[in-house]
């Protein structure tokens, strides 16, 4: 008895009564030139002959690899963990649908120059690159390498490379300018890590939101931080001894907003009666925490599918352009921020506590 065969591609056409251009169209990534009704039968025909593209015929017929480099620096925190997580997931949802696969590779202390055999053996197609630091050798690279890449971060206007990025100043001043309608004045800023590529971008956006509304706003009111709880521990020491009558507070993350609630509670402060509190990402937990948070809303998901379908469509057009895809970051709002009745300065009161 004759084993059975694998069904190839042309049983497949065969089978949904289309040509086999049609089919390795379809199935490689080329949907949009199809009809919904087309793509069913494809997809009807291959799903009943259990038919799977064989990768490697793909590959070596068109000299590519079919997949995606994901260059990733050694993070020292759970925050970014998480950050990169969501960011992962949309990529690998991005290059199933595209037939591609993802090669993740870690830069964890050794030299750049270790790394780059690895980024030019012939195993990727383009690179997505996670950009922490404004000053970066993976810039250096991708400025002069043959692959294409985009970059997953913020860049200067000078860079001739692809990225997707939120609108950080945009996202810091619409949170500022929004908070000043609700009457605040003095409104403390704690910055994300010095050298991140997101950093400057959002202090010129709340910078930006008082010096439109005509305000001043007082070097004291802003402090150093990063991404983690601590930041938003210590921010809040720093700040409130600093300027005892702050009536708001951003912070560069979720989790260090919720640091800086904790702080707040422990100096007797209630939010938002008395202090409002806003993050930056929405994860799950601002959600839960008391009182729930108001954060900026960061789509970390979309930047990732954004990203590699950005990739995979310079692979595939053989065109290198740069392109830059910004996104937008709305603000979402929870209890954690209330207007303030006055916008006269609030005096201390006996107790140690404050006027909302």
């Amino acid at each position: 008895m004759r084993p059975k065969r694998l069904p190839t591609i042309q049983d497949v056409a065969c089978h949904a009564g289309v040509s086999i251009t049609t089919v390795s169209h379809i199935l490689h990534g080329k949907r949009h030139l199809y009809t919904e009704k087309t793509i069913k039968k494809v997809e009807d025909a291959s799903q009943e002959l259990h038919y799977h593209p064989n990768s490697l015929a793909r590959s070596l017929a068109r000299r590519r690899s079919y997949t995606l480099g994901v260059v990733i620096r050694k993070l020292p925190t759970s925050e970014l963990d998480m950050h990169l997580g969501c960011i992962l997931s949309g990529i690998f949802e991005q290059t199933t649908h595209y037939n591609y696969q993802v090669k993740l590779i870690p830069w964890q202390g050794e030299t750049w120059e270790a790394l780059v055999p690895t980024l030019e053996d012939a195993s990727i197609d383009g690179a997505l690159l996670f950009l922490t630091q404004l000053s970066s050798p993976l810039l250096d690279w991708a400025r002069h390498t043959h692959l294409p890449c985009v970059a997953i971060g913020s860049l200067s206007e000078q860079e001739p490379l692809s990225s997707v990025d939120v609108d950080n100043e945009g996202a810091l001043y619409d949170a500022t300018r929004w908070l000043i309608s609700l009457g605040h004045r003095r409104i403390g800023y704690i910055r994300g890590e010095a050298g991140h590529s997101d950093t400057p971008l959002r202090e010129q956006g709340y910078r930006r939101a008082f010096r439109e509304a005509g305000l001043p706003a007082d070097p004291t009111w802003t402090c150093d931080g990063d991404y983690t709880r601590e930041a938003g521990v210590q921010g809040v020491s720093r700040l409130l001894d600093a300027c005892p009558t702050l009536t708001a507070l951003l912070c560069p993350t979720d989790r260090a907003a919720i640091g800086a609630m904790e702080a707040l509670q422990k100096r007797g402060l209630r939010v938002p009666q008395e202090i409002s509190v806003v993050g930056f990402n929405d994860r799950e937990v601002a959600q839960y925490v008391q009182p729930p948070l108001t954060t900026i809303h960061k789509p970390v998901a979309e930047i990732g599918q954004k990203a590699a379908e950005l990739l995979i469509r310079q692979i595939e057009s053989d065109t290198q352009a740069p392109v830059r895809l910004v996104l937008s970051a709305p603000l979402i709002q929870r209890a954690s921020v209330a207007p303030v009745l006055s916008a006269e300065d609030q005096p201390l009161l006996p107790t140690g506590q404050r006027n909302g």
